[in-house]
């Protein structure tokens, strides 16, 4: 009975959790289609990556959840090595390679 119960109550929480994705979604889809129309002429003018990732957080995520992401992001270890620490050799490699060794936020 127990099981029972514990299955239902995870099937209710995935749809709850599927509701608030596809209004999220919706909601999202609103945003961006009157941003082309407003900002983007009707998807006439190109959009770069950073910059939606700019407009994209500045609407959806708010500075202080930035912010603290960014922190829980650097504070991250790989046993004893801060993600900061590990980065450096990581760019110098990429130097050596004869690749750009810039940091972006960029897929």
């Amino acid at each position: 009975m127990q099981g029972l119960v514990q299955a239902m109550q995870t099937q209710a929480h995935t749809q709850a959790a599927l509701q608030a994705q596809l209004e999220t979604q919706e909601r999202a889809d609103v945003w961006w289609a009157s941003l082309l129309r407003t900002r983007f002429e009707d998807g006439a003018i190109d959009v770069a990556w950073d910059e939606f990732v700019r407009l994209f957080q500045a609407k959806f995520v708010p500075e202080h959840v930035q912010d603290r992401m960014e922190q829980e992001f650097l504070s991250l270890a790989q046993g004893s090595m801060t993600v900061a620490l590990l980065l450096l050799p990581l760019l110098g490699l990429a130097l050596r390679a004869g690749l750009p060794a810039e940091v972006s936020d960029n897929p």
